[in-house]
């Protein structure tokens, strides 16, 4: 064991005053040597990562963090056998480890940023993922990007004198990749970008895939605009609701696309509170109605109490 992977356990299994140590030590190791890797086990796989990631600690501390991904697959191959995803942020591969059950299926798995993506390749050196390094956006092109990292998560901003990245919509993507075709999950997970890949997307929407997306403010100030029109776009495509959850993994309920009143107030909700964003998942509704129940039950059977569970059934 490295002193990275040393200290990551430490800060993990540690309270008080020894993980206060830890976690101090831990961020001198990422400062004095260039945040330095280490291995993290997620999803059932062991995965290297860099130290500063928080994703081991998200998993420690949150019961119900990164793990919808699984649950949505499971539901998936039960309904259609192997997945044929596309991941739009793939960061480190955790998603893909979340979703992957075997060698049948197959990924397209796209991270810009250079040091995810070399972790990413690390984890995922297998003949059933594909790894490309542009940015999905509303047009195909080349832009020159700042990006901006931290606690294992990559921005990218449109800044002249940047790094030039080539950029491709979801669509066009799909038709240089033809072994890609008849997709049945889309996520996105871009810290920023969402909107713009699925506005790449339209034809890839038309046959409707499970598609879920980080749906987060970003310092945009058209971000409920944003947002409406890209629920717009789903409506176009036939989707006729969709499940919104909070950060953390907790369901915030379902919505109807062509009612979004409700909806509304959780986006002033969201833009008057600090750290908050919400994970939208969408699907046809053969699929997403029964899906919905399975999660109600779900998160029936987890309620920490269980006498609540006779009145929690009430709500619906």
């Amino acid at each position: 064991m490295g002193i990275s992977d040393y200290v990551l356990q430490k800060t993990l299994s540690t309270n008080g005053l020894s993980q206060l140590v830890w976690t101090h030590l831990r961020r001198l190791l990422v400062h004095w040597f260039n945040d330095p890797p280490c291995s993290v086990t997620a999803h059932g796989r062991t995965l290297r990562v860099p130290l500063s990631h928080e994703l081991p600690t998200y998993l420690r501390l949150l019961p119900f963090y990164d793990r919808l991904p699984g649950r949505i697959s499971s539901y998936l191959h039960e309904q259609y056998g192997p997945l044929k995803c596309l991941d739009v942020g793939a960061n480190i591969g955790d998603t893909i480890a979340a979703l992957y059950r075997d060698e049948q299926n197959l990924f397209l798995a796209i991270e810009p940023d250079p040091k995810f993506n070399r972790y990413l390749r690390e984890n995922w050196d297998t003949p059933d993922v594909k790894i490309l390094d542009v940015v999905c956006s509303s047009y195909s092109g080349n832009e020159e990007y700042r990006i901006d990292e931290k606690f294992g998560t990559a921005s990218f901003y449109k800044n002249p004198g940047g790094i030039e990245i080539q950029t491709i919509t979801v669509d066009d993507l799909l038709i240089q990749n033809p072994e890609f075709a008849g997709l049945n999950l889309i996520k996105v997970d871009t810290d920023g970008n969402d909107f713009a890949v699925l506005r790449g997307a339209r034809q890839a929407l038309t046959s409707q895939p499970a598609v879920l997306f980080e749906c987060d403010v970003f310092r945009n100030s058209r971000y409920v605009e944003d947002c409406l029109e890209t629920l717009a776009l789903f409506s176009a495509a036939g989707y006729r609701s969709m499940l919104v959850y909070e950060k953390f993994g907790y369901p915030l309920g379902r919505y109807e696309l062509q009612d979004l009143t409700h909806f509304r107030e959780l986006l002033f909700y969201q833009l008057t509170k600090k750290f908050i964003y919400f994970d939208i998942l969408l699907m046809k509704e053969q699929d997403l109605l029964p899906f919905y129940a399975l999660e109600k039950s779900f998160f029936l059977d987890m309620l920490p109490d269980k006498r609540l569970r006779p009145t929690a059934e009430k709500t619906g």
